[in-house]
């Protein structure tokens, strides 16, 4: 079964810190967890989590700060 969301108001971007960033990073590195379920736990878009996950590879938690 497909799960289909409507938005029928504008909705304001979610910001968030580079300590959050950080942390949900973090549970998509615990055993039995996944980008997508964690993603998906906090309404975060897969891909943008997917991003924070290699600026941190690369770069830290420096690398998520300074990243929208």
């Amino acid at each position: 079964m497909e799960r289909i969301e409507v938005i029928t108001s504008v909705q304001r971007r979610r910001r968030y810190s580079g300590q959050e960033k950080a942390q949900f990073v973090a549970m998509t590195m615990q055993p039995g967890s996944s980008v997508p379920s964690v993603a998906r736990q906090y309404g975060i878009s897969p891909r943008l989590l997917f991003k924070w996950k290699r600026l941190m590879q690369d770069g830290g938690v420096t690398a998520v700060e300074t990243n929208a």
